[in-house]
Formats: C-alpha cells, sequence, structure tokens
C-alpha cells in the first residue's frame, strides 16, 4: 500500500508556507473544510481580490459536477479553489474551466512526467483514468460575471483500491508514476500554469487557449454518449468550439452543439 503521507506539505505552518509560495496573493490553509469551494464562494461575496487561493486537506462536504461527491482522504491529495473576477458574459465563462484543466494537466507533466488528458468538460485522466476533476460556479451582476470560484480535486497519492467503489475508473498519479509525489511542489507547479492559461484569456488569446485544450481532449474522435437534460445524444465527438461546447455528429448526420451533459465514451475511431 502507497504511503499515504510521502511529504510534509501539512505540518502545522502551511499557511506561511503557502504565503512563501505564493507571494502578494492571500493563501488560505485548512486542515479540514466543509468545501474549499464554498468558503471562496463565501470570501467572494465579503469582496476578497481576485487570486484568493483556498486550499485543504481534507474536505467533509467536497463535490463534483451535478452535484456528486467528491472523495479524498486526508494527506493524499490537492483539494483548491481559485477566485477569479473577470468581467465575462455567460458566454465566455468556461474558458476558466479550460484554462484550469489545461494548466493541472501541464503541471502533471511537469512535475510527475505523466501525460495528463482532458475528458470533456472537466476530468483529468492519466492513462485512462479520472484523477481529477474541476469544479467552476459563478456568481452574476446582471449578465456578467461578479465572480468565478474554480475548484480543483486531485489524486495525488492516494491508494484508490483501499476504496473500490471508485476504483475501477479513478486512480492517482501516485500509482501511475510509480513513485510518491511532491503534494507542495505539484500545488505550487498547478497555480502557476494556471495563472498562465488565465492571462492568455485576458490578453485576448482565447482561441489559442481553446486550441491548446481542444488538442489535450481525450474526447474528440470517438463515440459518446451524453446524457443531457433534453435527452440522450449519442454520436461522433468532433471537436469544441470556441464557447468549450462539444461538438457531437448524431446518427442522423446532424452535428449537436452540446453545452452541459454526462459523457461515456465508447470507442475511438
Amino acid at each position: 500500500m502507497l504511503n499515504s503521507r510521502p511529504d510534509e506539505f501539512f505540518t502545522g505552518k502551511e499557511t506561511m508556507d503557502l504565503e512563501a509560495l505564493f507571494p502578494g496573493r492571500r493563501a488560505l490553509f485548512f486542515p479540514t473544510i466543509s468545501s474549499t469551494n464554498d468558503l471562496a464562494r463565501e470570501l467572494a461575496s465579503q469582496g476578497a481580490a481576485e487570486g484568493t487561493l483556498v486550499v485543504a486537506d481534507e474536505q467533509t462536504a467536497g463535490r463534483g459536477r451535478l452535484g456528486r461527491r467528491w472523495l479524498a482522504p486526508a494527506g493524499t491529495g490537492i483539494l483548491l479553489s481559485i477566485l477569479y473576477r473577470p468581467a465575462w458574459t455567460a458566454s465566455e465563462a468556461f474558458r476558466l474551466t479550460m484554462a484550469c484543466s489545461l494548466g493541472t494537466a501541464e503541471a502533471v507533466k511537469a512535475i510527475t512526467g505523466l501525460e495528463a488528458r482532458v475528458k470533456w468538460p472537466n476530468d483529468i485522466l492519466v492513462n485512462g483514468k479520472k484523477v481529477g476533476g474541476i469544479l467552476a460556479e459563478l456568481g452574476w451582476e446582471g449578465e456578467r460575471l461578479s465572480y468565478a470560484v474554480v475548484g480543483l480535486g486531485l489524486n495525488v497519492n492516494w491508494d484508490v483500491t483501499t476504496c473500490p467503489e471508485i476504483a475501477r475508473a479513478a486512480t492517482s498519479l501516485s500509482i501511475e508514476a510509480k513513485k510518491p509525489i511532491d503534494r507542495q511542489g505539484l500545488l505550487k507547479a498547478i497555480v502557476e500554469a494556471v495563472d498562465r492559461r488565465y492571462a492568455l484569456c485576458l490578453s485576448g488569446k482565447s482561441e489559442e487557449l481553446r486550441g491548446d485544450w481542444e488538442r489535450r481532449l481525450d474526447t474528440l474522435n470517438k463515440i459518446v454518449t451524453i446524457e443531457t437534460e433534453a435527452g440522450r445524444v449519442q454520436g461522433q465527438a468532433l471537436g469544441v468550439d470556441a464557447e468549450g461546447a462539444l461538438l457531437v455528429r448524431d446518427a442522423q448526420g446532424q452535428v449537436q452543439r452540446i453545452t452541459v451533459g454526462d459523457v461515456v465514451v465508447s470507442s475511438g475511431l
């Protein structure tokens, strides 16, 4: 069994360590918290600055997309949320999920050597299994964003075989790399990579971001089944548009534009 605490990330001096890792940035650490996203949203409503970072060693009410529970034993993962305040419309908001998932995948490669892919819209995969997920939650002022909180849960040094309910579809970085991973180094790399990708959005290079994200997608050129509010869509995943929507050619040859849905990949082509 893998050592659940192979690093000294959480030693009682975490807030000081986070401030040293991210100078000039408000960075809060909690050994245990209900949800990093919930606290970040609360801080947003209180006027917290863009870039505020919330990190936890354990969540008691962590969640993923569609209200699913996010499992993350203490001492084994990276759990973080970042507050953003771009003056974007609803059609632009998905750029944050692109930036955060792409930055995370790039950081995983840099620190572990593992090739990370993205399953549309927000799962991080290594060797076809899920190692992490992104959850964006938005606040609005009229038709523009007031704030956005993007959360990341990443399985780093967790032996997922101890949790049979998810072991078939999930893995961890340490399992795939066959060695413990330095969580502090990975955390720093993730935040810095995500910052670079977000800056690209703000500089007007969102098409470059979309193209890089599309090339990282594991979903494309495969037969997929997607459960949407309007019903089930099945067909070939062709690509994504400027807003990150998945384009799927159905059995009738029509291209369906999917903005929200649960994707099951059937096969490659």
